[in-house]
């Protein structure tokens, strides 16, 4: 009788232990993360009473419960984190796409490049028409400027993109490390909570929000040791082992450059862009496009860098030499850039490693310190990237080759870079020869001393007919300006060949189009630009869409399993409650009897 007593005690402790989980689960319905829980219950130790043929006849001795599980299935949070990572990429990408097409104006404003392309054209067409007149040259020199507003304006907007990207990858970083140091932690109390053999679901909830935060940040791989401790790498490095943390820091890509790169790194500041190569390790090294072929399209952060690119880009870049290409004999072709951006100062152009003369080119020392310099290969691998594969450097780089191919070809035409001397030079209204040029350089003239043309050189920026550097000529803010304007071949002022020249090269494929054969004609070019855009947004935008679904489907999945459903609490309350109070009539049963037991005796 005794033992019965004991049977249905240990039925009322099961069931009070599960009415408190339940209880628990009720209580977090709204929990971000919470993972429903179950008592596991199962018999207590048997009793043999008899044998019956050489078979033991055994008894239970009641309900024991050995732990709380949750309900949870890894198979699905590994299936989400691989799926919200790419979502997160993607959708980086696709907002980047957007962004892009509406700087360009291309879908919703009235400031459209298409228009302004079209209205120069048509300011070009009435010089055809009558050249030596006011009205149509103003109306000429008005579109080159709204055409130059127009490229300032995408440009200046391009920039502010790229530097919005640039915070958010820093954002980016330090949440990523905030979430690393609170798995650490999070490891640490669980070690200690489940030291005694009890199970710390709440805490092993919170760290699967952590971690599902993580994946969508990065790449993560994810290991379980044998105590259920967590370590974490991050394409292919350690992140946390051991209860060590390695922090991600930041490294500025280019000299003068406010964009930064994630590295891991110890250092607590931004390191330099020429840090010494033991100082950090590259998180990612970017060289190729990154998509779902090459199975590295993961991560927001990843996501920001491809979206931003490393550094601004030009119509001359990549700005550094193909370390890779050979010649006909096999030997490296380093047809050598500077960097964009500002000179380092101080500068002296004729002992810096880093200058080139244009007129000899790189000379043999300088080879030699281009091929052993690390910071040379790594410049090249980026501004290649930049240059191919990201989405606002790329179109940068893009936009500038339509803007300088214009830009040079009329000024090429009203103030030829030969000689100012040159006897086949065009005539202005004065019957001069004056090299009068409509777009000026920042701080290089089209002439010198001489009267030689200073032609672009890629060895140095400044010397760039680029957006940026680039300005209306300053005396054709007034009418008086526009007699300037060298537009007849022969001094006659009826001719209108210069007009002619400048409407048949613009239907002439002389634009080159990067990584092609083939060039194109102004409108072509531009065409190709904006369907280019579109299909790779749109390639994004559906992907984006697409791993969107899949992210719902397995939050669905996991949802179904582990949320917490109060109906379904109800059920299994009623029920155990119904258990504890069966398991209470028995005691009560037993209780009267062995009251009746006793009191017989006496």
């Amino acid at each position: 009788m005794l033992a019965s007593l004991n049977t249905a005690v240990s039925g009322m402790n099961a069931a009070r232990a599960s009415l408190a989980v339940i209880g628990h689960n009720m209580a977090n319905v709204d929990t971000p993360g919470y993972t429903r829980q179950r008592i596991i219950q199962h018999e207590f130790i048997s009793q043999t009473i008899g044998m019956n043929n050489g078979t033991p006849q055994q008894v239970g001795l009641g309900t024991d419960y050995s732990g709380i599980q949750q309900i949870r299935n890894k198979f699905f949070d590994i299936s989400y984190r691989e799926e919200v990572g790419k979502a997160a990429f993607y959708n980086v990408k696709a907002t980047a796409g957007r962004e892009l097409q509406a700087i360009l104006g291309e879908l919703q404003s009235d400031f459209q490049t298409q228009n302004v392309l079209t209205d120069l054209w048509t300011s070009i067409s009435e010089l055809m028409t009558y050249q030596p007149g006011i009205d149509t040259r103003g109306n000429f020199v008005s579109m080159c400027m709204t055409f130059l507003e127009k490229a300032n304006n995408v440009h200046g907007r391009l920039v502010d993109y790229q530097l919005n990207l640039n915070e958010q990858i820093i954002k980016s970083v330090q949440e990523i490390n905030t979430l690393v140091t609170s798995i650490h932690n999070l490891n640490t109390k669980i070690m200690a909570a489940e030291v005694s053999g009890d199970r710390a679901n709440d805490y092993r909830d919170q760290l699967n929000v952590a971690l599902d935060k993580l994946s969508a940040m990065a790449d993560v791989n994810i290991r379980y040791d044998n105590r259920g401790q967590i370590s974490l790498t991050l394409d292919g490095n350690i992140l946390l082992s051991n209860g060590s943390i390695n922090r991600i820091g930041l490294k500025y890509s280019a000299s003068g450059s406010p964009m930064v790169e994630p590295v891991f790194t110890s250092s607590n500041s931004i390191l330099p862009y020429n840090a010494p190569k033991n100082s950090y390790i590259p998180l990612f090294s970017l060289t190729n496009d990154v998509n779902s072929i090459n199975g590295d399209d993961k991560g927001l952060l990843k996501g920001l860098l491809v979206a931003r690119g490393y550094n601004q880009c030009n119509y001359a870049s990549p700005q550094w030499p193909d370390p890779y290409s050979l010649d006909s004999n096999g030997n490296p072709l380093y047809n050598f850039r500077p960097p964009i951006g500002p000179r380092p100062e101080p500068y002296d152009p004729v002992t810096d490693e880093w200058y080139i003369d244009p007129k000899t080119g790189p000379t043999a020392e300088q080879l030699v310190r281009f091929r052993t310099n690390p910071y040379f290969m790594e410049q090249y691998d980026k501004n290649k990237f930049d240059a191919e594969y990201s989405v606002i450097a790329k179109a940068m780089r893009d936009f500038d080759i339509l803007f300088h191919s214009v830009i040079t070809m009329i000024n090429d035409m009203v103030a030829p870079p030969t000689n100012i001397s040159d006897p086949d030079a065009p005539y202005n209204l004065k019957g001069e020869q004056s090299f009068f040029e409509i777009f000026v350089r920042n701080h290089v003239p089209r002439y010198d001393a001489d009267g030689n043309y200073i032609p672009e050189n890629p060895y140095d920026s400044s010397t760039l007919y680029s957006i940026g550097n680039i300005h209306i000529n300053p005396r054709l803010h007034s009418a008086a300006g526009y007699t300037e304007i060298a537009l007849s071949k022969n001094g006659d002022l009826e001719n209108n060949d210069i007009a002619l020249d400048m409407l048949a090269k613009w239907k002439e494929a002389f634009i080159d189009v990067p990584g092609q054969k083939h060039k194109l004609s102004v409108n072509d070019f531009y065409a190709k630009f904006i369907t280019d855009i579109a299909t790779k947004t749109n390639e994004s935008i559906g992907e984006a869409s697409k791993q969107d679904i899949l992210v719902q489907a397995n939050e669905n999945k996991r949802f179904a399993m582990s949320a917490v459903s109060l109906d379904e609490e109800m059920e299994f309350m009623m029920k155990y409650q119904h258990a504890y109070n069966a398991a209470a009539r028995i005691v009560n049963v037993i209780d009267e009897m062995l009251d009746r037991i006793m009191n017989l005796k006496r």
